[in-house]
């Protein structure tokens, strides 16, 4: 499956796209699943009830991204390699000048073959792997001998030369195992490891027991998690959600304290880093498994109105941010944080 870019004059032609959005759009092409995890509304048992895009479908989607210049995606699911058509998605991407800037996964399809089908088309995404703690990734993802396929999956990543992030949820149960589970990722070679609150989906809270943790319980851990990562010399990059990116190697770290100081976020043109678009059709401009209120992120649906329609009639957008964000700056987390790295360079 060879696929080579088109050398012509397009891609010397300045274009001016009527898209006010984003250049990246975040794609869930399947809603299906082969892991029950139990955190995940997509989870295997669901799949009866899973949406995905048929290949004309992400054809017809391709055509009018192209347009409207959206020129990097990230594929996710669901599980995006279950997709029947997923090389054939890839290959029309690329087709079309557009690049796979990530691939989310949970890593079991990825094998040799599947690594050299990606090379072949020219695709050497930033693969994006579920892995949520040694001795705890099995319990979370339902799946016995996950964590060992998921290692091995990181491990030959690697060795085809493809990045590899790891995507970590955190709960009571991995709590004590984060610092040793970024320390291996560290030492295999993965370039940055991504740490979540555990998304409290209503499957979460009828699966987890005590497993969920408290906003504070979070905070508080990830502080310590902090202290104890900067002393153990690793470079890996380590990105918290809604908390901090450390960046060990410079010594500089960053804190999205400008977006999350105030309660209400509005903005007249919508420009976002990516927006976000499901398996269903529905386009958001924020990641609606994060969203309080799902509706207010609610662009258009894609499927039923086209993107030509969402972006010919923007409309002003404001929208609630999540009051666990407000929290780590009312009481005290953000102050403690800045304590913590007095001798690292805060980045603007």
């Amino acid at each position: 499956m060879k696929y080579i870019l088109n050398d012509n004059i397009a891609l010397q032609t300045s274009h001016i796209c009527r898209n006010q959005y984003s250049p990246v759009l975040e794609w869930a092409i399947t809603e299906k699943c082969n892991y029950n995890c139990l955190h995940c509304v997509y989870a295997a048992d669901n799949t009866l009830s899973a949406k995905e895009w048929t290949l004309n479908e992400a054809e017809k989607l391709l055509d009018e991204a192209q347009k409207y210049g959206i020129h990097t995606l990230a594929i996710t699911g669901g599980e995006p390699l279950l997709h029947k058509y997923f090389f054939e998605i890839a290959e029309s991407i690329y087709r079309r000048n557009m690049t796979i800037q990530e691939l989310h996964t949970n890593g079991q399809f990825i094998s040799q073959s599947t690594l050299n089908c990606l090379k072949d088309i020219g695709c050497y995404p930033l693969i994006k792997i579920s892995f949520d703690g040694i001795g705890c990734h099995d319990w979370l993802r339902n799946q016995k001998g996950a964590q060992k396929e998921t290692l091995q999956t990181i491990q030959l990543c690697l060795e085809n030369n493809f990045r590899v992030n790891a995507v970590t949820n955190v709960h009571r149960k991995n709590m004590k195992t984060i610092l040793p589970t970024a320390q291996l990722l560290a030492e295999m070679g993965v370039d940055k490891m991504y740490l979540v609150h555990t998304v409290e989906s209503s499957r979460w809270m009828k699966t987890a027991g005590s497993a969920r943790l408290k906003v504070e319980e979070y905070y508080d851990y990830m502080l310590e998690f902090i202290r104890q990562y900067i002393k153990s010399n690793h470079i890996m990059e380590v990105d918290i959600y809604q908390i901090i990116s450390l960046l060990p190697k410079l010594k500089k770290y960053q804190i999205p304290d400008s977006k999350y100081k105030t309660a209400e976020y509005s903005s007249n043109s919508l420009n976002y880093e990516r927006i976000f678009l499901t398996a269903d059709g529905n386009l958001f401009s924020d990641c609606p498994i994060f969203s309080v209120r799902e509706e207010k992120k609610l662009l258009g649906n894609a499927k039923t109105e086209g993107l030509h329609t969402i972006f010919e009639h923007q409309k002003d957008s404001s929208y609630e941010i999540s009051p666990d964000c407000h929290l780590f700056f009312e009481k005290g987390y953000y102050n403690r944080l800045e304590k913590l790295l007095y001798n690292w360079q805060k980045l603007n």
